[in-house]
């Protein structure tokens, strides 16, 4: 299994990001894309464009076979 972190190109106070454990960038994509999704359906007061949950950034941070830490920062 790999860790990714997407990102959405939004921002808030910081980057808006999904962390997603998948076995690969294609999976972590759609799991991202469902997590935003969902997340603009939440908040639907402040309606979000497609964008939002489409046009995602996809980045590897770790394999995770063994243990690990990890310090995000924004």
């Amino acid at each position: 299994m790999n860790l990714y972190e997407v990102f959405n190109g939004y921002t808030g106070g910081s980057a808006i990001r999904c962390i997603v454990i998948a076995e690969n960038k294609i999976t972590a994509y759609a799991l991202a894309s469902k997590k935003f999704k969902e997340d603009a359906e939440i908040y639907s007061y402040n309606k979000k464009p497609s964008r939002y949950w489409e046009k995602l950034e996809v980045n590897l941070l770790t394999n995770i076979n063994g243990q690990f830490a990890i310090v995000l920062e924004d």
